[in-house]
């Protein structure tokens, strides 16, 4: 069964998770993992999300991004991993994030938690 469009080279379904640790404050329930299933969500979302993906072009992103300054503290880790048929790329990005694509990404992944709350 397809589920709109194809976009780019990504498949229908992926399973995409954000992990976040660290910060100045940071409480275990804001932290908690998010994990979506492309063919869980209604099919608007599932481009939109998709969407994004491609715009960051995730998957030819290296496996850390913006990695803190040494000897910097505080400082607040995402950890992206999106998983489809054949493969599957984990990024650790650090805030701030300078890459406005990745920013929206992580941003819509950040909004899930809080709906999901």
């Amino acid at each position: 069964m397809t589920r709109g469009p194809k976009l780019g080279y990504y498949h229908d379904k992926m399973r995409v998770e954000l992990k976040s640790e660290g910060g100045l404050a940071s409480f275990p329930g804001l932290n908690r993992p998010v994990v979506i299933d492309t063919h869980d969500l209604p099919p608007e979302e599932s481009d939109r999300l998709t969407k994004l993906i491609t715009a960051a072009s995730f998957f030819e992103l290296p496996p850390i991004v913006g990695p803190p300054r040494p000897g910097a503290a505080d400082y607040r880790k995402q950890t992206l991993t999106v998983t489809e048929a054949q493969r599957s790329h984990a990024v650790e990005v650090f805030e701030p994030i300078a890459d406005r694509a990745l920013a929206n990404l992580i941003d819509y992944m950040k909004r899930r938690r809080i709906v999901s709350c």
